[in-house]
């Protein structure tokens, strides 16, 4: 614990765990598949060493709609038919689909803001355009 870590690549769950251990000092990832941990780039201004370039600044709405979309709850997102919950869930996820950010983007940068991997597994059921969610009940 404590010290660098790398991350060879990771699944969400060994992302999670990588960010734990590396308790603040420096954590790479080293995966042939980008997409999946792109969020964690952007959440964490991540060096890309192909480039020498940090990953870009995100526009403030999207980092508000993730800070949203983190805030909403700790349930796995497994009460989204109930509007309360439907209502806190489903507008970050708008805005951040109509941005173009994908799945993996947002479940990455969610568990560097905190949530569990696999809490953020489960947002796939959510993350669909609106005429393919469940509909919302009481």
């Amino acid at each position: 614990r404590g010290g660098p870590v790398l991350a060879v690549d990771p699944p969400l769950k060994l992302l999670e765990a990588g960010l734990r251990l590396a308790e603040d000092q420096i954590f790479g990832v080293a995966t042939v598949h980008p997409h999946e941990v792109i969020g964690w780039a952007a959440a964490t201004s991540a060096l890309n060493l192909a480039t020498g370039k940090c990953y870009p600044t995100l526009p403030v709405e999207i980092e508000s709609a993730l800070r949203d979309l983190y805030a909403a709850g700790y349930n796995g997102y497994t009460r989204q038919r109930e509007k309360f919950f439907a209502s806190r869930y489903l507008p970050p996820i708008d805005i951040l689909m109509d941005a173009g950010f994908d799945v993996d983007f947002v479940k990455s940068y969610l568990v560097v803001l905190g949530k569990s991997s696999s809490s953020v597994e489960v947002i796939d059921k959510l993350y669909v355009p609106p005429s393919q969610r469940p509909r919302a009940t009481g």
